[in-house]
């Protein structure tokens, strides 16, 4: 039987999300970080598009920190384990394609992911090619493209324990504590 494993990105590839970084170190003193997205009274895109209006820094200060975030060498190791195991492995996160392309590179590893796409032009801003209009909250629906990545009979796994309740549910699948990915099932 065909095994897909879904594996978020930011606090299961990298050992600390990567947004919340951002966040931490890129917004001005004295902005005021938004706290209602969790809540899903807001999408992604517009959360995140507030967020970095709070910003004060360019690419340049945001590769300076990148250079700082650490991976998860075991869930990493995953990844290498997952090919010779021909199991098919993907990312899918609601973070951004530019972090996870510059890390992912950092490290020599080589994943399909699915993200939002970070933009830059004197000024950070995202795009989601991936939310669903249906729900219109998260930026990369992770539900729908289980469903659309998904093989007939494949057995599909995934550390996403955050899949919203205001998205469409995902195939049946099983999940996999997110900090102990690195023991993947036989």
């Amino acid at each position: 039987m065909q095994r897909i494993f879904f594996i978020d990105f930011d606090g299961t590839i990298t050992r600390k999300d990567v947004c919340e970084a951002m966040v931490e170190n890129l917004r001005r003193t004295g902005g005021r970080r938004l706290t209602i997205y969790g809540k899903c009274e807001i999408s992604t895109e517009e959360c995140a598009n507030r967020t970095f209006r709070l910003f004060r820094a360019g690419l340049e200060d945001l590769d300076v920190l990148l250079d700082t975030i650490a991976i998860d060498r075991q869930n990493s190791r995953t990844l290498l384990i997952t090919a010779v195991q021909r199991a098919i492995l993907y990312i899918l996160s609601d973070g951004y394609d530019y972090i996870i392309e510059y890390i992912l590179k950092k490290h020599n590893l080589r994943v399909e992911y699915f993200s939002n796409k970070l933009i830059y032009n004197d000024g950070f801003a995202i795009y989601c090619p991936l939310h669903n209009p249906e729900c219109g909250i998260c930026g990369t629906c992770k539900s729908t493209l289980m469903t659309r990545l998904n093989r007939k009979a494949a057995r599909l796994y995934t550390s996403a324990t955050e899949l919203r309740t205001c998205a469409p549910p995902p195939p049946p699948i099983w999940y996999l504590p997110r900090k102990t990915f690195g023991i993947l099932p036989q």
